[in-house]
Parts: C-alpha cells; sequence; structure tokens
C-alpha cells in the first residue's frame, strides 16, 4: 500500500519518546523509473544502556510524484532500494 513499515533497534529506556522521521529532498532522479534519496532519521534522547526494537510506519503518500506512478527510494545507508507502486 502507501506505507513502509520500518524496525529499528537502539539503546534506551523504553523508545516511547524517539522521534523518527523519513525524508527526502524534492530532488529527483530523471531515470526510469525516477528516484528520490531518502533518509531515516531518529532521535534518540534516551539514556538507558537497554536494546530496544521498535516498528514505525511512514505514510509514503508524501513521495509521490505527479504524473508517475512508480518512484525508487534509495534510503540512505541501506543496501538495497524500495521500488513504491501508487
Amino acid at each position: 500500500g502507501d506505507c513502509l513499515s520500518v524496525t529499528i533497534s537502539s539503546s534506551g529506556c523504553d523508545g516511547e519518546t524517539w522521534q523518527m522521521k523519513l525524508l527526502s529532498s524534492n530532488s529527483i532522479f530523471e531515470s526510469f523509473p525516477i528516484q528520490r534519496l531518502v533518509k531515516l532519521e531518529l532521535d534518540n534522547q534516551e539514556e538507558c544502556l537497554a536494546v530496544i526494537q521498535k516498528t514505525i510506519s511512514f505514510d509514503l503518500i508524501p513521495f509521490q510524484v505527479d504524473e508517475y506512478h512508480q518512484v525508487v527510494l534509495n534510503i540512505d545507508g541501506w543496501d538495497q532500494s524500495i521500488t513504491y507502486n501508487y
């Protein structure tokens, strides 16, 4: 669908204060299919030693490009890209 679920691990107390964002500039690579550079940002201010795993879902609708029905998301630090069909 129009969501991307991501599971991450990080140190912390319970992960409840974590703030995660999926970001992209407006730059589009004019290839076929078109591509966008994307970055997952985690703001973790928790100072506990436990390792916590958390799954979050991001809405991909803002990553759609008018006049296209597919975009490749190249996520910074990931080995594989994700093809988003809409």
